[in-house]
């Protein structure tokens, strides 16, 4: 999300959340001790271990030619094919990049509501031989066949208000769950009170038959109360095995994500309150057989900071920057073999510009993480 949207959204709700942003910091802990929080406020997981998470500077691999006019924005990995595919807001397209060295390959899209066509592309995932991009001023998600790059479902046309995010995995053979976030607003642009947002997220089914693929909408949810709330969304990620879905909250004051079930209920957990800086944008889980851990971003102008939390207890197992990446909006890893990177690596936006690539190995190492292991995309 850029700075304009930033300020338009947030101009209308900064006086509703000045106490709680206050009370925020005032309960705000340091990096060694944000463990996940109940709504109530008691701990919801084991302490994180006392010695103090790794810092570290990862260089870049790379990072791809400045794609400027563009406004990169998502991203996800098509490993199978060897692309990096990332959307392009301004430019209403989905750029298509050699997944080991940044170059671009092709374009998708233009303006327009046509099939293959886009207004304002934002969130961006793969699963299987589908591409799935929601486009906000289109208020549909497309759903694109890989390699052709030819749409073959519309999802959410009619529902949706003002999607952002995604988060798709396969749920059975020819059959795949989507959850979308629709972050809808008032008319003057403000976040709408919370008793109207419990439709936050839409939960999408899509399932094949045959050459064709049916879409229906399973259910719409989000907490109304409490500290599940989700006020202004974008980036959402699935853990199929343990039945969760994270949702990241960028509104002034919270800065926090917040834990779902699969099937829409607040779990109760909150994790973040005095970690991230700046907006919690992208979020991608990564797979060692039971465990592993989550990459979040902390979208700070000067350098991004990524943070590797724990995969069931959220505590933070380290954190890394890059000498070039800043402003980031969307991460995608891979840590299995991938064109280039046969250990893996994870890919980040640069201030809307580029992608960079950090090299899997090179991340371990500094952390002191396991590598390689399996990543869920």
């Amino acid at each position: 999300m850029t700075a304009n949207e930033r300020a338009s959204r947030h101009l209308g709700s900064w006086l509703r959340w000045i106490r709680p942003w206050a009370a925020s910091l005032a309960l705000g802990v340091g990096l060694a001790g944000c463990a996940a929080t109940t709504e109530t406020g008691g701990p919801a997981t084991p302490a994180p271990e006392a010695s103090a998470p790794r810092q570290a500077v990862v260089a870049e691999a790379y990072e791809s030619p400045r794609l400027n006019g563009d406004n990169v924005d998502s991203l996800a990995v098509w490993a199978p094919g060897g692309w990096l595919l990332a959307t392009a807001k301004a430019s209403d397209s989905v750029v298509v990049l050699d997944v080991a060295s940044g170059a671009v390959v092709r374009r998708l899209g233009g303006s327009g509501s046509g099939p293959g066509q886009f207004r304002r592309p934002n969130g961006i995932a793969v699963v299987d031989d589908l591409l799935v991009v929601v486009e906000r001023d289109n208020r549909r998600v497309q759903v694109i066949a890989l390699p052709e790059l030819t749409t073959v479902a519309i999802v959410g046309a009619g529902v949706l208000r003002f999607p952002y995010g995604v988060a798709a995995y396969a749920s059975g053979a020819g059959r795949y769950e989507l959850y979308v976030t629709d972050s809808y607003q008032q008319p003057d642009e403000s976040v709408p009170p919370e008793a109207e947002l419990g439709e936050r997220v839409k939960h999408f089914r899509v399932e094949r038959e045959g050459a064709a693929l049916h879409t229906t909408l399973v259910r719409s949810f989000g907490a109304t109360s409490g500290a599940g709330v989700l006020h202004v969304v974008e980036s959402i990620a699935a853990d199929p095995a343990a039945g969760r879905l994270l949702v990241a909250d960028e509104a002034d004051g919270r800065h926090d994500i917040k834990v779902y079930s699969l099937d829409g209920e607040f779990t109760g957990q909150v994790f973040g309150h005095g970690l991230f800086q700046a907006d919690p944008e992208g979020i991608a889980l990564v797979e060692c057989g039971e465990g592993g851990f989550w990459v979040t971003t902390d979208q700070q102008k000067e350098r991004t900071v990524f943070y590797l939390l724990d995969r069931r207890t959220f505590a933070v197992r380290g954190s890394f920057n890059g000498n070039v990446v800043a402003n980031t909006d969307g991460i995608v890893t891979a840590t299995g073999p991938v064109k280039g990177f046969p250990a893996g690596a994870v890919f980040a936006v640069h201030d809307d510009v580029s992608v960079a690539a950090f090299a899997w190995p090179a991340i371990a190492e500094k952390l002191g993480l396991p590598a390689p292991c399996r990543t869920s995309f």
